[in-house]
């Protein structure tokens, strides 16, 4: 395939130690299926102005599901996920050294975007209200955040459009993409 003549010429004895890495730090994950994307619906900026209790609850969830691994079940940084990580995962608790900022702008950038040379992958494929919902819980831990206003909500909506739907990116199971790493 085209695609293939295309890539950069990796010698062989780095293949099969990317193919080694890759398969050592996805051990324990559940494998993904294949995927086209799928919507990820918008919101009307009046339903995440505010912290509520059914944005709290789905925060929780949320953060329990895909979060405390690697954060700990209190936000502290100590999760058995996130042990091997370096840099080692947030703390939520403490308001020095965050990349992005505690400000709302910079939690939603933080998990839009994903933090490069971290652990921290992006979480832009949960819906908008998920990642409101998931930022309200995490400054739930302290009572120190900077206060919310409309005015960062809406600097929010300019960057990444909250109010549109959107698709997320499509997905192969690792298996297959490792396989397809080796045939490079």
């Amino acid at each position: 395939s085209d695609v293939y003549k295309r890539q950069p010429n990796i010698p062989k004895a780095s293949k099969d130690e990317i193919r080694r890495v890759i398969e050592k730090d996805t051990a324990g994950f559940k494998d993904f299926d294949y995927s086209k994307g799928k919507l990820v619906s918008g919101v009307k900026i009046s339903e995440v102005l505010t912290p509520n209790q059914e944005l709290l609850k789905l925060g929780e969830t949320t953060f329990k599901e895909s979060c405390a691994s690697c954060h700990g079940n209190d936000g502290k940084g100590d999760g058995v996920g996130g042990a091997m990580l370096n840099p080692k995962p947030r703390n939520f608790h403490v308001t020095e050294g965050w990349k992005n900022g505690r400000e709302l702008t910079g939690m939603f950038k933080t998990l839009v975007e994903g933090i490069p040379g971290s652990g921290m992958n992006a979480y832009e494929f949960l819906p908008v209200k998920t990642r409101f919902a998931l930022i309200y819980y995490i400054r739930s831990f302290t009572n120190d955040y900077p206060p919310i206003t409309e005015k960062e909500i809406n600097a929010i909506n300019e960057v990444y459009d909250i109010t549109k739907d959107t698709k997320s990116g499509a997905q192969i199971p690792i298996k297959v993409a490792i396989d397809k790493l080796s045939l490079i």
